[in-house]
């Protein structure tokens, strides 16, 4: 075991005063009520919204990160944890923990999961900021219930989604708190640690310190720290992916779910890619319907099934080796996915970091009223966060497959091991191949051209027109000046059935309005994140010299999936009152001009 850090006096001093964990939970309150606030009264435009960029270019991308290196520590400072404690301190009725829950809380943890993942591509809710902060608001009643009716942590315990993945994250995470066995066996202080005393309550995770082996469902909250009069417990650095070589006992369920991240990182990946809207024209063929809903259900059970099915085969053929049973196989093995499964995922959250991550200075400088700069939002260029992705799947297969030779070599022989081995390596290689191919792709941005200001003037918007705006190859670019108006002849137009992704409910305040000086733009579709930007005039850029120009737009078309149109301002101005009387879920789908039918 390696130094224990508690040995640190004036780190053991501050983990045991009343400061920790309240300052930092003081700190992601006000936290949460700033995005809260924002969600609901900022810019209904996702790309415009403080709350919106704080919450999925910035939280999100690092919570996994923060469960790396500290295991669960973020739930110890989380908002709804706290709020939980208030709400039981205040009006909780202690009520015990219900059978069901401890049974299948787990089950019910993965099917949240899925759920909000299904429910985020089929709603929009990372798209929209009233989404988001619909499901923090529903999220934060179900805090309040479990606060109000059961003892200690319940939700944290058995029912946040958020838990479920922290909990298994936290397996392969470098710190641990342990207590030291010699000590307990001596110990007269009557489980204080998991009962409480004078010092401060009991683990509010239901954890007994003493019998704990594992990250999974400790926060380092330091409640035991307080507790413990023998000063037992020990803080210590690990190597990475230690616990996942001989878990004691392994779980189906929470094997089940490290081998379902693995298709849910497919789905995220796969639904931000412009090959997607392809793969729904083809879905739509085979189902016969162009329901959204129906066709990215089908898209996500079977990027589910996939990883389950491939790992069930690899299971089948290791019990050949090994002679245990699948169940075993399946089970004990899944645990070894997790080093991977944190890379694709942490992959992915750091190209929206990365590529996007000034969109959070952005929308707070026109929270406070300032305007937006025009600059990219990209911390990096895009090479240099796809090599950075590729080094996070190496270090991810490295992790897998040590872990698989470990979990072989701990229980079985020699022999036995190398054919587990053999078994388990090639399906992490094969995965390993599926995350290198997605992340080769071009990848849409959370926050929809959140650096272009659609309000901007036209003088220092990024747009840059095309010349022949029939044409759908994001390969095509010339000078605006070339290009001519299209005419608003609405003879001319044509009925247009439900497209792929087709809002059930457009929000009009995703059709920015156009006043002196502005584009007109209209969202695509809630997954694809591609827009039409209807321009007007001859527009410059203030980005170099007329070639520097016409690059950097083409880069920032191809790769956001952005579209241009160009047309006069009186056109533009017809064109919006249109949209605007005929877009609703009231109607049926409005005429599109055939050109603009192109782009949807």
């Amino acid at each position: 075991m390696s130094a224990n850090l508690l040995q640190h006096r004036t780190l053991r001093a501050f983990l045991t005063s009343g400061l920790y964990p309240a300052v930092f939970q003081a700190l992601t309150a006000a936290f949460f009520v700033l995005v809260l606030f924002q969600l609901v009264a900022g810019p209904a435009a996702a790309h415009d919204n403080l709350g919106t960029a704080l919450t999925w270019v910035l939280w999100w991308p690092l919570i996994p990160i923060v469960f790396v290196l500290l295991g669960r520590f973020w739930c110890a400072i989380c908002p709804f944890g706290t709020l939980s404690d208030l709400v039981q301190k205040f009006v909780g009725q202690h009520r015990p923990v219900p059978l069901f829950l401890k049974r299948y809380g787990i089950w019910i943890i993965d099917a949240l999961f899925i759920l909000i993942t299904w429910a985020d591509h089929v709603w929009g809710i990372v798209d929209n900021p009233v989404g988001t902060a619909a499901l923090l608001l529903a999220l934060t009643v179900g805090v309040i219930a479990s606060g109000a009716l059961f003892v200690r942590r319940t939700w944290c315990r058995y029912l946040c989604f958020l838990g479920g993945l922290a909990g298994n994250y936290s397996r392969a995470g470098l710190v641990a708190l342990r207590a030291d066995q010699h000590i307990c066996a001596t110990c007269q202080a009557k489980a204080a640690c998991y009962n409480g005393n004078a010092h401060g309550p009991g683990c509010p995770m239901f954890e007994f310190p003493r019998q704990m082996d594992s990250n999974a469902r400790c926060n380092l909250c330091a409640a035991c720290l307080k507790t413990c009069p023998n000063e037992a417990l020990q803080l210590t650095v690990r190597p990475p992916t230690q616990e996942l070589w001989g878990i004691r006992q392994p779980k189906f369920e929470e094997a089940f779910l490290a081998i379902v991240i693995m298709g849910i990182v497919f789905v995220q990946n796969v639904t931000m890619l412009e090959v997607w809207n392809t793969l729904l024209q083809q879905l739509q063929r085979v189902t016969g319907t162009d329901s959204y809903a129906v066709n990215f259900t089908l898209t996500f059970l079977i990027a589910m099934a996939i990883p389950l099915a491939l790992f069930g085969l690899a299971a089948g053929v290791a019990r050949r080796f090994n002679r245990d049973s699948f169940a075993s196989n399946f089970t004990r093995f899944g645990y070894a996915i997790i080093p991977l499964d944190i890379a694709g995922h942490m992959g992915h959250n750091l190209f929206h970091l990365l590529a996007e991550g000034k969109a959070v200075v952005f929308t707070a400088q026109q929270m406070v009223g300032q305007p937006a700069t025009g600059e990219s939002a990209a911390l990096l260029p895009t090479p240099a966060i796809q090599a950075l992705q590729y080094v996070l799947l190496g270090v991810g297969a490295v992790g897998s497959l040590y872990a698989v030779y470990a979990i072989g070599n701990h229980q079985y022989e020699r022999v036995k091991g190398w054919g587990t081995f053999a078994a388990y390596g090639s399906l992490i290689g094969v995965f390993l191949m599926i995350n290198m191919w997605l992340f080769a792709l071009p990848m849409s941005l959370r926050m929809h051209g959140g650096h272009s200001n659609p309000g901007d003037s036209a003088n220092e918007s990024h747009a840059h027109a095309t010349t022949d705006s029939h044409t759908t190859d994001p390969h095509t670019h010339a000078n605006s000046s070339e290009s001519q108006p299209h005419t608003f002849d609405e003879s001319q137009w044509v009925d247009v059935p439900e497209p792929v992704g087709w809002p059930r409910k457009v929000n009009m305040e995703a059709i920015f309005p156009p006043g002196e000086g502005r584009d007109l733009v209209l969202w695509n579709c809630m997954r694809c994140h591609s827009f039409v930007r209807i321009v007007v005039g001859h527009h410059t850029h203030s980005h170099g010299t007329e070639a520097g120009r016409d690059t950097h737009w083409d880069t920032h078309r191809i790769l956001h999936g952005h579209r241009l149109v160009h047309l006069a301002e009186e056109e533009r101005d017809q064109l919006y009152a249109y949209l605007k009387e005929n877009f609703n879920d009231k109607k049926p789908a409005p005429k599109l001009p055939s050109w603009l039918r192109e782009y949807w």
